[in-house]
């Protein structure tokens, strides 16, 4: 394969790849509000009406226990969606290196016959 065709497939690779990570955090980003609303049924049940005695504090603390990990995981999941981006930013450069690269191996193969 010439180096140009070289060139040009991994550029292509590259893009396809940086893409797919673009398209794969933001999937991830858009699961974050469900998943953080998953407990707010629990929330709304979580009354005096509903609980009687040292019922009402124990299940508070449990939601609360539950919340702060749904939490902890949603900012997780943002973690890891920036460093997704971030790849494909890097992704992206060694593409328009590889890019850069072919033009300038045509350009000597040009300038070689």
């Amino acid at each position: 394969m010439p180096a140009s065709a070289t060139g040009s497939a991994a550029a292509s690779q590259f893009s396809a790849a940086a893409q797919e990570l673009r398209d794969c955090a933001r999937a991830l980003r858009a699961v974050i509000p469900g998943y953080q609303a998953t407990l707010d049924p629990v929330k709304a049940l979580n009354t005096r009406q509903t609980w009687f005695g040292q019922y009402p504090d124990q299940v508070a603390s449990q939601i609360g226990g539950w919340s702060a990990k749904l939490g902890s995981g949603a900012q997780a999941l943002l973690a890891l969606a920036a460093s997704w981006e971030q790849r494909a930013g890097q992704l992206d450069q060694q593409a328009a290196a590889a890019h850069a690269a072919q033009k300038a191996a045509q350009r000597a193969g040009s300038g070689a016959k």
